[in-house]
């Protein structure tokens, strides 16, 4: 008895399933369903086995060891950068590497102001120099008697002669009078000044003979002050106590 009761739940469950009816497909069709089930066990078939027992952190640090090691051999591979680097370092070991001296202006001048004098001006200093050798001789001063017949004699040499021509050089290192140089660090301060009908580029030094004296042509004085204007201070000093000096007697005893 409980064999048919088994054997009949059995049948009626059986039938209440519903079953799908069978679909006819036209000629030269098949089923999808089929189709994408082939293709499923196709590229099964054709994937590598996998080793279940090896899991599957081992393999990635499998592959970043070979990545690790890839890396290390492109490093200790030589890079061509690094080696014209290295061929351009200067072999000695020299901080600053030093410019080249460029010219940026030249000219030809006089060395000093000259101006031609006539027999006038040159009785007017001999009659001068005997009154004040009379004076120091009665004053019983000989050695300044010699002095002042030194300078006369300068006197008479330096208006007599005519200078020598200098070749004048601004360069990026400073100024250049024929072999001498002065260097930028060496001058403090420009300015001009006119003697003798003649244009004087003067520049004050910080040691003997403590200014240098240009000669340049009237009509490039502006030039000169744009020029030396970005190095120097345009500025003419006070007056020395020689200058001064020089200045009264000029005034008081006019040799012309």
């Amino acid at each position: 008895m409980f064999n048919q009761d088994k054997t009949s739940v059995i049948n009626t469950a059986t039938n209440r399933v519903p079953q799908q009816p069978a679909m006819d497909f036209p000629f030269g069709q098949t089923n999808p369903m089929s189709a994408t089930q082939d293709a499923d066990q196709f590229y099964s078939d054709q994937t590598p086995p996998q080793d279940l027992n090896q899991p599957q952190s081992l393999t990635k640090q499998q592959d970043l060891g070979k990545q690790s090691e890839s890396r290390q051999q492109q490093q200790q591979q030589p890079q061509p950068q690094t080696a014209t680097q290295n061929q351009r370092q200067p072999k000695l070991p020299t901080q600053y590497k030093p410019i080249p001296e460029e010219l940026i202006v030249e000219w030809s001048a006089p060395n000093r102001p000259f101006k031609k004098r006539n027999r006038q001006f040159y009785s007017t200093v001999a009659i001068i120099v005997l009154l004040i050798s009379l004076i120091l001789f009665f004053a019983g001063q000989v050695l300044p008697i010699a002095v002042v017949i030194s300078v006369a004699f300068m006197v008479y040499v330096l208006y007599s002669i005519p200078p020598g021509v200098a070749n004048n050089k601004i360069t990026t290192f400073g100024v250049r009078t024929d072999e001498m140089i002065y260097y930028w660090d060496e001058l403090s301060r420009f300015w001009f000044e006119k003697q003798l009908d003649q244009d004087m580029l003067l520049f004050e030094l910080n040691h003997f003979p403590w200014r240098v004296i240009l000669l340049i042509k009237s009509d490039e004085k502006n030039n000169f002050r744009e020029l030396l204007g970005e190095v120097l201070l345009e500025q003419k000093p006070p007056d020395t106590q020689i200058d001064t000096w020089a200045n009264w007697l000029k005034e008081k005893l006019p040799l012309e």
